[in-house]
């Protein structure tokens, strides 16, 4: 795990192509995480650190792949390079990104219980599924590595709903960690389903962001089928309440051979 192999903030002032490591902002399984700023050009990015053993074996064309089909995707983080360095001897990945200030998916959930409303569930859905529509089309799979703590949302003071937060997707699996592994079994997750909605997705893995909108649709489905059948009995009733058991009165009036008649009626409709 990253804390076998780093301390915290050790590799504060590494120079990455201008970009000077400040401190560190985030750590994973196989990753930290760094604020890095560039004086020439007075930018700051987002530093992602990786050992070179932990990753993935098509990492390099998986970068590139992603750069070129996602390029302009507003969901997606910016790349602005990787580079291979060594330190101490050791080989590292650096991925710079850009850099925006904000809270990750778990952060943002822990801090604001109150803020996970229907609008916010809607526009998360609406953000995650454009992405996967796009990954799609660019023939991307990487629904399982973005989970809570790579999901960045931002609040930009500049937008016109600056309360709205923006979500950015700032890593898709460049590593693979095979630390603590554990092996699920199918049927059980499929059982835990069957009891509780979502059940078998964070049995399988609580962290991907797939295991919450499942269940998120999943009980949006339930949710509607038992709302939609309280509103149809509720019209039904009112409709019977309205033709069987409302009085009302009601006077006829009609012309037969030139003599007015005149008929008024109290009852049922």
């Amino acid at each position: 795990m990253s804390k076998d192999w780093i301390q915290e903030d050790q590799y504060v002032g590494v120079d990455i192509d201008g970009y000077i490591l400040e401190e560190e902002i985030g750590r994973g399984e196989i990753s930290v995480v760094y604020k890095a700023y560039n004086k020439e050009i007075n930018n700051f990015a987002i530093c992602k650190i990786i050992k070179k053993e932990y990753l993935i074996d098509n990492w390099e064309f998986k970068f590139k792949i992603i750069i070129d089909k996602l390029h302009g995707v507003r969901q997606v983080l910016p790349y602005l390079g990787y580079f291979i360095k060594n330190i101490n001897e050791i080989p590292f990945l650096f991925i710079l990104s850009q850099y925006m200030e904000g809270k990750n998916l778990n952060d943002y959930l822990r801090d604001n219980p109150m803020g996970v409303t229907p609008s916010f569930v809607k526009l998360f859905c609406e953000e995650i599924l454009t992405l996967f529509h796009a990954m799609q089309i660019a023939g991307i799979s990487a629904h399982n590595n973005i989970h809570t703590r790579n999901i960045l949302l931002v609040h930009d003071p500049r937008s016109l709903c600056p309360e709205v937060p923006i979500i950015k997707v700032t890593d898709f699996g460049f590593g693979e960690s095979y630390i603590n592994f554990e092996k699920k079994d199918a049927r059980l997750a499929m059982l835990y389903s069957a009891v509780l909605p979502g059940a078998g997705q964070f049995y399988a893995n609580p962290s991907a962001v797939i295991t919450y909108i499942f269940p998120i649709l999943e009980v949006a489905m339930i949710g509607g089928m038992i709302y939609y059948d309280k509103q149809r009995d509720e019209k039904t009733k009112d409709y019977e309440k309205y033709a069987n058991v409302e009085i009302f009165t009601h006077t006829f009036n009609y012309n037969v051979g030139g003599v007015d008649y005149s008929y008024t009626y109290t009852g049922t409709r």
